[in-house]
């Protein structure tokens, strides 16, 4: 059995962002974090979402993973494909 107050507790003083890559010269930044799941979400509900936050509001995405090694290869995927779409766009 769970233990929400200690669940809660853990989720309070830990480091839930595993990567962040701030490309400041574009106004983007890519998040990893740890999401957690309520007790009630589906069992294939995504622990790990990356968002990928721009300058304009249709440029926010979100991506989800079920594991740590999916996330950040996930994350390390996006952030070179933004890199070569931003230089394209930029020559």
């Amino acid at each position: 059995m769970l233990d929400h107050g200690e669940w809660s507790r853990w989720m309070a003083e830990n480091e839930l962002i595993f990567r962040r890559t701030l490309m400041e010269d574009y106004g983007v930044v890519v998040t990893t974090r740890f999401r957690g799941v309520s007790e009630r979400a589906p069992k294939d509900t995504p622990l790990f979402v990356t968002r990928v936050v721009g300058k304009g509001a249709d440029e926010n995405k979100s991506y989800g993973a079920r594991t740590l090694d999916e996330a950040l290869e996930q994350h390390e995927q996006l952030v070179q494909k933004l890199i070569r779409a931003l230089r394209a766009a930029h020559r």
